[in-house]
């Protein structure tokens, strides 16, 4: 959780603590019943709420992954049920307490190879909605573009 606290207050500029989005999965069904969600688990909790003054009325899922190694979250259950779930929330389209519907995903890694290992995957699950950050050696968030063709 260190890593989330720093990224929260240095990365995102909360420095009161990060945003987070916390919701029974069973109240969700209910509120969002119409769209016929399919949530995993008891809850969920994003690590951070984004919002952008571009994006009037819209916030993204923050979600920070203290990773230094390779490994594609995508392997992992707990992030596959996480990443499931956000999927969820974009498709039956969660609000936030203050009304702003949930339109897109960040997920911020602590470095480069981590951010590389999970991009395909990523996009796989999200297409367009998501964008993959890191941070660089400067301490910088930085977004993922990958090499080549």
């Amino acid at each position: 959780q260190i890593f989330e606290r720093w990224a929260a207050k240095n990365i995102y500029g909360q420095v009161g603590g990060a945003e987070r989005f916390t919701a029974k999965t069973t109240k969700l069904a209910e509120d969002y019943k119409a769209a016929n969600p399919s949530f995993k688990g008891e809850s969920i909790t994003s690590d951070t709420v984004i919002k952008d003054s571009a994006r009037s009325g819209e916030a993204g899922i923050g979600d920070f992954k203290s990773h230094f190694n390779r490994k594609n979250i995508g392997t992992e259950a707990d992030a596959l049920r996480q990443a499931d779930n956000y999927k969820e929330m974009l498709r039956v389209g969660v609000k936030t307490a203050t009304g702003e519907k949930f339109t897109w995903v960040e997920y911020l890694f602590a470095n480069r190879t981590s951010a590389e290992a999970s991009y395909k995957f990523l996009k796989n699950k999200f297409g367009d909605t998501v964008k993959v950050f890191f941070v660089d050696e400067k301490g910088a968030k930085t977004l993922f573009v990958p090499a080549g063709p």
